[in-house]
């Protein structure tokens, strides 16, 4: 556990009241020293699992292998530095995961290398899967190494568990979550906000739109701005019309970007403007810049159930960046958050001695090998951020190259060779050669 608790250990206990909805993992793996000083150098790869309960969910794209982890409780924590190391992910049909992640190239110091990633907890759009009033939640890591596949136990602390407990005094009656939790660059980035409310009650709840942070800490390029609204009620009425009982009042006061909604009183949110609401179609009209919104629900209303749904047009925004959401009232708040998807191609160039398609130590690494993405016609690809700059590079001193920012599609790699190199008498090695790790193979083939 990444999280610290009032007492400075790991978080062990969540709020689920207080949007506490998301926890942090840092999974430390280290190697043995090196048995004697001949073998100093000597490197393996480690195979690392993680098992999480049915109600804790892998964030995509939140694993960073190394890095600086920063604390941002309620929200999800932020790595800085490191390198992304997306695991496997599987999930069963009782809803466990179990995320599995391959690290190559270790030494054998006893140095030690950390995961950091996060998971969500509950689901709260669903109230028959989401967290109860009191939970625990035990998650199970693994490790092994190439060179000692057996068994993991506690004895050889090759396994660890770790419990967090969630609670909660409110019902669930409201949640909030993304059309697309993972979105294209440039593409409208939706979310849908729900209430339950008890019919002829009066109730409400303020929506925090997401928006670009100032500072180094941005979560995304652009100002996003609303771009349409609609509300849909489903209850008890059997009347015509709806939504009766219904306001939607909004502010446009940059001020009201605010973490927490109940630090925003009914005075408040009742003297914004109101929006215009049709009743028939239940399409809402309001400013482009809006910043924050307010569901108000009278004693007239006979409906026990809201869903608001709404786009945001992002502007010029980049992979990786990320949207935060927030619907909540005076007792109870939750967060939604989508990203923008962020492609990447990594790999090594090598030159296999002996030709059996299996990299190994004596293979001569290459540098400066000019690596090319290419899409239709073997055309070169562009990046999907501006200004849109073909997507090549070249190896570095250990062969490794990576490619970062792709857009959707099919695509291959072309491999020009360093220059003064002559390669007109080679050709590609064996490709995907068996019974060797996936990194240490070739999938390279002749154009």
């Amino acid at each position: 556990m990444a999280q610290l608790g009032a007492d400075s250990g790991p978080k062990q206990s969540f709020d689920i009241d207080n949007g506490q909805r998301f926890a942090d993992w840092r999974l430390t793996v280290s190697t043995g020293t090196s048995a004697s000083q001949d073998n100093k150098d000597a490197i393996t790869e480690l195979y690392a699992t993680d098992e999480l309960p049915a109600k804790l969910h892998y964030v995509p794209r939140s694993a960073r292998l190394g890095g600086t982890y920063r604390e941002a409780i309620p929200d999800m924590g932020t790595v800085d530095g490191g390198k992304t190391c997306e695991p496997k992910v599987n999930t069963d049909a009782q809803g466990r995961t179990t995320l599995s992640w391959p690290l190559t190239g270790i030494p054998v110091d006893g140095g030690k290398h950390i995961i950091h990633f996060s998971t969500s907890i509950g689901d709260m759009t669903d109230p028959g899967r989401d967290i109860d009033s009191q939970e625990s939640l035990e998650t199970r890591a693994t490790v092994r190494s190439k060179n000692n596949m057996s068994q993991p136990s506690t004895y050889l602390s090759t396994v660890d568990t770790f419990t967090i407990r969630t609670f909660r005094h409110n019902t669930t009656s409201l949640s909030t979550s993304a059309l697309q939790a993972i979105n294209e660059a440039s593409a409208p980035i939706g979310f849908t906000s729900m209430l339950a409310a008890t019919p002829r009650r009066s109730s409400y709840a303020i929506d925090i739109l997401p928006h670009r942070q100032s500072g180094k800490d941005a979560d995304s390029h652009g100002q996003p701005v609303l771009a349409d609204m609609s509300i849909k009620a489903t209850g008890f009425s059997l009347t015509r019309s709806n939504l009766d009982g219904v306001t939607i009042r909004y502010t446009t006061d940059p001020g009201k970007q605010v973490y927490d909604t109940a630090s925003i009183t009914s005075g408040e949110f009742n003297s914004w403007s109101i929006a215009t609401l049709d009743q028939e179609t239940g399409k809402v009209d309001m400013p482009k810049n809006v910043t924050a919104w307010a569901l108000i629900v009278d004693a007239r209303s006979s409906q026990s159930r809201y869903d608001i749904t709404f786009h945001l047009d992002p502007g010029d925004n980049s992979p990786g960046d990320l949207y935060r959401n927030r619907w909540g009232n005076a007792v109870n708040q939750v967060p939604a958050q989508a990203m923008v998807v962020q492609r990447s191609v990594s790999g090594m160039a090598w030159y296999d001695e002996n030709g059996d398609g299996i990299r190994s130590a004596d293979d001569t690494l290459l540098k400066d090998v000019r690596v090319t993405l290419l899409g239709q016609g073997n055309q070169p690809v562009k990046s999907v951020v501006t200004p849109h700059q073909v997507l090549t590079t070249k190896t570095d001193a250990q062969g490794h190259y990576r490619l970062t920012d792709l857009p959707a599609g099919d695509f291959h790699l072309r491999f020009d060779p360093a220059p003064d190199t002559d390669w007109a008498h080679l050709t590609t090695t064996a490709p995907n050669a068996d019974r060797v790790a996936q990194s240490e193979n070739s999938s390279a083939g002749p154009l």
